[in-house]
């Protein structure tokens, strides 16, 4: 036989010993459900992946929270510009005896315009703030990844390396490794912003009008 023959029946060999035999080390059973993960395990091991950047994103999340809530504050204001400014109701007491702001309309229409740019540009700058601590965290995360990739890549046997070429080494570190790491923005960051706001807008239409708030309910 020739040496190109023998070295595909040896490729061969090792693809259909790799198929029916367990690797050192591995019981027969860890090889055929390494995998087929259930979404808890890659949960749970997604989760693993963020204990050095717990902090940070705690923090995050943190701040998310407040810039959201106080994002809510026009909602509010414009109620009481309609309820108080156009309409003929009186100032509410919180107004007029905690507060002693002015009861001129024109005044309380400087005061709630001037409120909802300065609540604008504070919720924006904490937003600032936590996105910039998430997007470290994860670029750190990525960087840690593909360091833990390329490491198990480099301990793999010839042959699994013959397997993956160098455009699935470099899929692995630079598309899947980074894939992982945008989970912090999919799986955590996006969605707790939208349940955030999803709670803060059904307390404000509690308290404009809850019949709105039914309604808004049903619409949805």
């Amino acid at each position: 036989k020739s040496s190109r023959r023998r070295f595909a029946e040896y490729r061969q060999n090792l693809k259909t010993k790799s198929r029916t035999q367990p690797e050192a080390g591995e019981s027969p059973r860890a090889a055929t459900t390494a995998k087929s993960r259930s979404t808890g395990q890659l949960l749970r091991e997604f989760l693993q992946l963020l204990r050095g950047e717990t902090w940070p994103l705690i923090f995050a999340l943190a701040t998310l929270t407040v810039a959201t809530i106080v994002r809510l504050g026009p909602p509010l204001a414009t109620k009481i510009v309609i309820d108080n400014v156009l309409t003929d109701r009186p100032l509410p007491d919180w107004w007029t005896q905690d507060w002693q702001l002015p009861t001129d309309r024109y005044q309380v229409v400087y005061l709630v315009g001037g409120a909802i740019v300065v609540l604008s540009m504070v919720a924006t700058l904490i937003h600032l703030a936590g996105r910039w601590f998430a997007t470290k965290s994860v670029n750190r995360l990525q960087a840690s990844i593909r360091r833990r990739v390329f490491s198990h890549a480099v301990r793999l046997p010839l042959h699994r390396v013959y397997q993956l070429k160098s455009g699935g080494a470099t899929s692995l570190l630079r598309d899947d490794a980074g894939g992982v790491a945008d989970l912090v923005f999919s799986l955590l960051y996006n969605p707790w912003r939208a349940i955030i706001q999803l709670l803060g807008s059904l307390a404000v239409l509690a308290w404009v009008d809850w019949r709105m708030m039914l309604g808004g309910l049903l619409l949805a």
